[in-house]
């Protein structure tokens, strides 16, 4: 079973846009059924619901506000205004929809500091486009390094083989040996041997000794009896025994004789070795041979030796060579260049004890520069150990690159004359050797390496508008000649008190800045330029050393600001800039290992100023405001009218108030000053509209002189007492004690400032309301003023602003201005000069008008009979609806549907708050399913008066002020009848 009704449906959701009749976008709350099956010969009931097109969105305080602050920004404020009844009128004046607005539009300072405040120089400085604030750390790293290689001074072994060499040298064969025969002892002496070393005195250690072994070579057996005995000692002359000796030792059948070596008060460096034998006994004839060999024993080892006889290269000590690299790729980029003022080379070995008189003779290169003479020292440990030299490389410039710098020489060890005690084992001595830089001076540094790439070395703020952009007011350079920053006497500066006389106990705070410096560079050659050419500022700061915490400091100036040389005309802005005196610094010193760091970030703005000259010799200067969105057409541009229709309704009147006000004081100094100002020129509302030709003209409103004439203006004796809080509604006591609602302020202290009948409330007053009924393109507020005074220069001193008021709190600077504030009471209190109509389905459709769409979303005349079987189904079709109009007081409107491819029309009552019916036959439905394209022409018009008899309209304020809001829309009810036919299904699935 098709679902007919769905397309049905959407005929009927459109046909409901007709009592939506501003927008079809705000359809809410309709209830569609799921589904719906019905029998035969049924009429079926729904209720579709309720569509509202709410205005609150459009007309309530805060759209409004929205609306005119994108022309006239963020000083103009809007108050909600309920007005007092007129007993003599049918309208509720009370009731109607109204706003008072206010908007600065004029202002002259006077208490130049607000104005500086309001240069925002504070959020500017300490934004993140602020480019001068940075943060840098300078971690400078260690250079330092240790290495080894190895001394070759185990020359023990040359002393006992020279010793050993000399003795074996004179071992010797007993080729015959008779025994005696004789009981008779027989002694012999085999002579000396002689010993020379290379020591004054060698020292042998315990256990050490001369062997000498007697070897029995022949085959006869010794006859019994036979004595062959022998011993062996050490003469320092040859024949005495004054060096020890052994005893006698039985050698007939073999045996060694030891000669003990460890004689505690050592060998001299030449002594010898004597041997001595005896024999009795045994059978005469009988004959023996033997080997004698002379060596150490096993184990024999030198204790010490004493003045070395023998230089190094006699013992085979070759001088030792040494190389190092020092990296200081790591530094590249640090600094250009810098000279070593802690740093040295050291060669030592390690602990060694009982070695004396050894001469070392180190030769250092550095960097390509020998080291020699008094800047090699004993180092700390030269006591202990064979040598520890130290060569000092302060003085050297170094230049970090990736080549790495050659540290490299020779170690000669000289031992002739040395004391050598060999229990210390020196089989692995080593030379070490180890280079530190510990501190550079003169370290030039480049602040546009990339390792200070927090710092940015130059920054000056945008003078172009864009986003870093201070501008100057209008006000300043108009109206101000020169701001004094302070007057120097002798080297201080001061201000003046409130008399105009200088006052040397009342210091100036100059113009200038506050940081927070963090600087522990050591270096007076950071130097920081801060200039601008509007201000008349040039400084230059030296940056001192700080803690790491760093320190607050206060860069001023007192200068002389002449705006006078700017060219008013056009947009100016404060051009202060900061920079580097130079990129290129030298630091002092700098200690490598160690992080360092430099930080400058902004605190605050200081600009105590002392006296402003204002330019008042009666120059006319020009300013204009646009008053663009406050017209009609932007106003209303919420409802969705044409700008044709739109042109039918007019406000019927729009009172503009304005207020000239200037400071009082109770400085009587001030006060003649102020009496003194005067205000002169012209004021005009100019606007420009467009006739129904198109034709374009212009026109002005004077609301002060004329195009011709200047006058004067006059200052208010009293000022507008604006409620501070927005949300405050205007009222007089009585309408709020009647109106009394909960959780809303009332103010009834500006009535009288918006009572066109009190005169001396308001400076000026004139009616917009025929400029806005015109309908105007464009309309702007335009003054040619002039500040005249006794004399062109008028000089105000800052002290004497301490008890100046102003009763406009919302002034766009200060209650120390001369001002001119504007009211514009906003009724929404209109006529409908003529008939409106609007083309509802314009709304549906941007281009419905132009385009053939078929309302029912069909795409082609293929689907006609898809509905055929339905047609006869359907007796009739009827929706019931009631108009609901919570906003407009008093209106009237109708509406009409015409398709020409149908030919269907049809008139549907719009009458407000009763069950109208909206009818289609049977055959008319037949005709809008079974023609393509449907494509209804809805239009709706709202009933109005005549160019000369005009219909009032108003809008509600209290049904704008309700909590369900404020809405137009329509209740809508669905009635089908149905022949008798099979059962259908009408919505939904089958």
């Amino acid at each position: 079973m098709k679902r007919f009704f769905i397309k049905s449906a959407v005929f009927a959701a459109v046909t409901l846009s007709v009592f939506s009749f501003f927008s079809c976008k705000d359809l809410f709350n309709m209830q569609i059924p799921k589904s719906v099956s019905v029998a035969t010969d049924a009429e079926y009931n729904v209720n579709l619901g309720t569509m509202k097109y709410s205005l609150s969105d459009t007309l309530s305080t805060s759209a409004i506000t929205e609306q005119m602050q994108d022309s006239l920004g963020n000083s103009m404020q809007l108050y909600n205004y309920i007005q007092d009844d007129d007993a003599n009128t049918e309208k509720d004046e009370s009731d109607i929809l109204s706003y008072v607005l206010h908007y600065p539009v004029y202002e002259v300072p006077i208490d130049i500091g607000s104005y500086l405040d309001d240069l925002d120089f504070d959020n500017v400085f300490s934004s993140a486009d602020f480019g001068f604030n940075f943060d840098q750390t300078i971690s400078v790293p260690s250079v330092s390094g240790t290495s080894s290689t190895p001394i070759g001074l185990d020359f023990m072994d040359e002393f006992k083989e020279t010793i050993d060499e000399n003795l074996s040298a004179n071992s010797f064969t007993i080729d015959t040996c008779y025994e005696p025969g004789i009981k008779q002892e027989l002694e012999s002496s085999h002579g000396s041997i002689s010993i020379v070393s290379e020591a004054e005195k060698i020292y042998y250690k315990t256990g050490s000794a001369i062997e000498i072994t007697f070897e029995k070579t022949d085959s006869n057996a010794c006859t019994e009896g036979f004595v062959f005995e022998g011993m062996g000692f050490l003469s320092s002359d040859g024949t005495s025994s004054d060096l020890g000796g052994s005893d006698w030792v039985s050698v007939k059948d073999g045996g060694t004789i030891v000669i003990p070596l460890d004689n505690a008060e050592g060998l001299p460096s030449q002594f010898y070795v004597c041997l001595k034998g005896k024999s009795s006994g045994g059978d005469l004839g009988t004959a023996h041979s033997y080997k004698v060999n002379i060596g150490l024993a096993d184990g024999s080892d030198l204790l010490r030796v004493e003045n070395i006889k023998k230089h190094s290269a006699d013992f085979g000590i070759d001088p030792v060579a040494f190389q190092m690299e020092v990296s200081t790729s790591e530094m590249e980029g640090l600094f250009n260049s810098a000279t070593i003022s802690d740093g040295n080379i050291e060669l030592s070995t390690s602990p060694i004890s009982g070695w004396s008189g050894v001469d070392t003779e180190i030769e250092f290169n550095f960097a390509g520069n020998t080291i020699s003479g008094s800047d090699i020292t004993d180092g700390p440990s030269a006591a202990t150990t064979l040598f520890d030299k130290v060569a000092d490389i302060s003085g050297t410039v170094i230049t970090p690159s990736s080549t790495a710098i050659e540290i490299g020489g020779t170690v000669t060890v000289e031992v002739y004359g040395a004391t050598i005690d060999f229990t210390t084992d020196v089989s692995s001595l080593e030379i070490n050797y180890a280079y530190e830089i510990s501190e550079l001076s003169d370290v030039e540094i480049d602040l546009t390496s990339d390792k200070y790439s927090s710092i940015q070395t130059s920054y000056s703020l945008s003078t172009d508008g864009s986003g870093n952009s201070i501008e100057l007011t209008d006000q300043l350079t108009q109206y101000v000649k020169t701001i004094s920053f302070g007057t120097q006497s002798g080297s201080s500066y001061y201000k003046h008190d409130s008399s105009g006389s200088l006052d040397t106990s009342t210091e100036a705070e100059g113009l200038g800045f506050k940081f927070t410096l963090v600087n522990t560079l050591d270096t007076d050659d950071l130097t920081i330029n801060v200039v601008s050419n509007v201000m008349n500022y040039n400084l230059s700061k030296s940056l001192s050393q700080t803690s790491e915490s760093g320190e607050s400091q206060t860069w001023v100036q007192y200068p002389t600001v002449d705006f006078a040389t700017l060219d008013s005309t056009q947009t100016n802005y404060v051009d202060f800039s900061f920079e580097f005196a130079s990129t290129t610094i030298t630091l002092n010193t700098l200690t490598l290992g160690q992080d360092y760091k430099l930080a400058l970030t902004f605190e605050e703005m200081l600009y105590d100023w002392d006296s402003v000259t204002l330019n008042t010799d009666g120059t006319a200067i020009d300013g204009e405001n646009s008053l663009d969105s406050f017209d009609l057409s932007s106003l209303l541009d919420g409802l969705s009218l044409d700008s044709d229709s739109i042109k039918n309704i007019n406000i019927a009147a729009l009172p503009v108030f304005f207020y000239a006000q200037k400071p009082t004081s109770s400085n009587s100094s001030l006060t003649d000053i102020l009496n003194a100002l005067s205000i002169s020129g012209n004021i005009s509302i100019d606007y420009t509209t467009t006739d129904s030709s198109g034709n374009a003209s212009s026109d002005s409103i004077y609301v002060l002189g004329s195009s011709t004439e200047d006058a004067n203006l006059s200052f208010m004796s009293d000022t507008v007492p604006w409620p501070d809080d927005v949300s405050t509604v205007i009222a007089s006591d009585q309408t709020a004690a009647l109106i009394a609602e909960e959780g809303t302020t009332y103010d009834s202290d500006v009535i009288p400032y918006i009572t066109e009948g009190n005169t001396d409330k308001y400076s000026f007053t004139t009616d917009l309301a025929d400029v806005i009924n015109a309908y105007p393109e464009s309309m702007t507020f335009k003054y040619s003023l002039g500040l005249g005074a006794t004399d062109s220069d008028t000089v105000i001193y800052s002290a004497m602003l301490s008890d100046v008021s102003s009763g406009s709190s919302e002034s766009t600077t200060s209650d120390t201005s001369i001002k001119i504030d504007m009211a514009i009471v906003l009724s929404f209190n209109l006529e409908l000069k003529g008939d409106i109509v609007v083309d509802i389905m314009s709304f549906y459709k941007d281009d419905w008008a132009t385009s053939d769409e078929d309302l029912l979303s069909r795409d082609s005349a293929s689907t006609y009979e898809k509905y055929a079987e339905y047609c006869d189904a359907i007796d009739s079709f009827a929706m019931y609806y009631r108009i609901d109009n919570e906003v407009f007081n008093g209106l009237d409107f109708k509406a009409g549907i015409d398709d020409s491819y149908t030919g269907i029309q049809k008139e549907i009552d719009l009458s407000e708050g009763k069950l109208n019916t909206l009818s289609f036959s049977s055959r008319e439905i037949e005709k809008i399913l079974t023609t393509y394209p449907f494509h209804p022409s809805i239009t709706m018009t709202l009933t109005g008066g005549t160019e000369s008899s005009p219909k009032d309209l108003t809008m509600s304020r209290k049904q704008m002020d309700s909590e369900d809001g404020a809405y137009l829309g329509a209740s809508v009810k669905l009635k089908l009848d149905l022949s008798n036919r099979a059962y259908i299904n009408i919505w939904g699935e089958d």
